[in-house]
């Protein structure tokens, strides 16, 4: 394709294709924040008196991955509308001038919304950001397969930190193996688990007796003795060792309560990476529970792909010979929006019930509308 040789045409195309772009995203973002109040009246608060512009660009930020692709939509479509109605494509295309020029001219362009919605999408998420306030100081419960259970009174997310904390440990058989009771217990990802003022209970298990090591510094496995594990045979269930302590540190015990504060939170204000260490650590969990991430998962992955997708789907729609009116150029505009909300709408609520996969309910709306309008291409040619 000789670009180069239509290069007053490409300007041409890329000043109407960046002009309309832009003046769309400003209005669907003027929409999409007038409904945002409408729903939630606190939130204009929240903007204004709480977290101010921070606050403001973690919300709008999230609604990128939306705007972008509707934006990228409208903004083709009505520039090639505008260039039909001012019989301007027609001049083109009788100038010898391909079609796919214009394509290629928009799809390049559209690499800017893509990146910025691939950006926005991926952020990482502040600690100030609007939901983490509410998710400070709750209580948290974390279940560890089958072989352990904490639960916090009230947990810390940023100082990762919890008080009033129980902790049941089990064997493979569902014994009880050790427990733990404490004000306050603090974790790190390279230092374990330090536990303040509490006790330490052993029980006789398959796994052992644990013996806590000197200056309250982690624990070992002693084999059970003769007497030990008759207890255990006859169904002994109180502990062998109560021990008070006001340090207790267990390098060893690596669990890591980030993933289940992650999954307290709603998925869109999670980043790939935070998704995907939810998915790995709640491998084999009921797919109902899990399913809204994966979809938001792939809708990540789909994030980009989607702003070229809607710009293919647009010119598909829009391309055409005759000449066209103001109100054709708005009808056909309100359609295409309208079918691609209903179908990523019906989709979103089919994936995040689990009803289909995940994957799919991402893929289906674009694979669809991008089929729809090859099809419409093809007839109008």
């Amino acid at each position: 394709m000789k670009v180069f040789q239509y290069r007053i045409l490409v300007r041409h195309l890329s000043l109407g294709w960046c002009a309309w772009s832009l003046l769309c995203f400003a209005f669907l973002s003027m929409v999409f924040m007038i409904f945002a109040f409408a729903d939630d009246t606190e939130l204009l608060n929240r903007f204004l008196y709480d977290g101010g512009l921070q606050a403001f660009s973690a919300w709008f930020l999230g609604q990128l991955p939306w705007i972008s692709p509707i934006a990228c939509f409208s903004g083709t479509l009505f520039c090639l509308l505008f260039l039909r109605q001012r019989k301007e494509w027609l001049a083109i295309q009788a100038s010898g001038v391909p079609p796919s020029l214009a394509l290629f001219v928009y799809l390049l362009l559209g690499l800017i919304p893509a990146c910025l919605v691939w950006l926005a999408s991926n952020r990482h998420q502040e600690k100030g950001d609007l939901e983490s306030e509410t998710l400070e100081l709750q209580p948290l419960q974390m279940k560890i397969d089958r072989t352990r259970a904490w639960y916090f009174e009230s947990f810390d997310e940023i100082r990762m930190a919890g008080n009033n904390l129980q902790l049941y440990s089990y064997d493979p058989k569902g014994n009880d193996s050790f427990r733990i009771r404490a004000e306050h217990a603090v974790f790190r990802e390279n230092a374990g688990w330090v536990f303040t003022k509490g006790r330490f209970l052993a029980f006789p298990s398959g796994l052992g007796v644990p013996l806590v090591g000197q200056d309250n510094e982690g624990f070992q496995w002693r084999a059970l003795e003769r007497n030990e594990a008759e207890f255990l045979e006859d169904g002994f269930d109180g502990p062998l060792t109560n021990k008070s302590f006001d340090r207790l540190s267990l390098k060893d015990l690596g669990d890591d309560p980030m993933p289940h504060l992650l999954l307290r939170k709603s998925p869109k204000t999670l980043s790939l990476e935070q998704l995907n260490r939810i998915l790995k650590e709640f491998q084999g969990k009921e797919d109902r529970v899990l399913a809204p991430y994966e979809l938001r998962r792939a809708q990540i992955l789909l994030c980009s792909p989607s702003c070229m997708a809607a710009i293919f789907f647009a010119f598909c729609i829009g391309f055409g010979r005759g000449k066209i009116s103001i109100g054709e150029m708005i009808g056909v505009t309100l359609i295409g929006v309208i079918i691609f909300y209903v179908l990523r709408t019906s989709f979103d609520a089919l994936g995040e019930e689990g009803l289909i996969e995940p994957a799919l309910a991402a893929v289906f709306p674009y694979a669809t509308s991008c089929i729809f309008a090859w099809v419409w291409y093809w007839t109008k040619r």
